[in-house]
């Protein structure tokens, strides 16, 4: 094998490796990012629904009164 056929081949490898660990960042973040879109929904749906639901507790702690 060549100098230049060797350099060739190590060349590959190392692109291989690092496209590897770059897609792996990737898909990691894109995970990361869904989790936390996922998460800032829940809590999203769970001051609206508590939002929602003062109009009403204020209306009943009134007629208390």
């Amino acid at each position: 094998m060549s100098r230049t056929d060797t350099l060739k081949s190590y060349g590959e490898t190392l692109v291989d490796t690092g496209r590897t660990g770059l897609l792996a960042a990737i898909g990691a973040g894109d995970a990361a990012v869904d989790a936390a879109v996922t998460r800032s929904r829940a809590v999203f749906g769970t001051v609206r629904t508590r939002a929602e639901a003062l109009p009403g507790e204020a209306q009943v702690q009134a007629d208390l009164a």
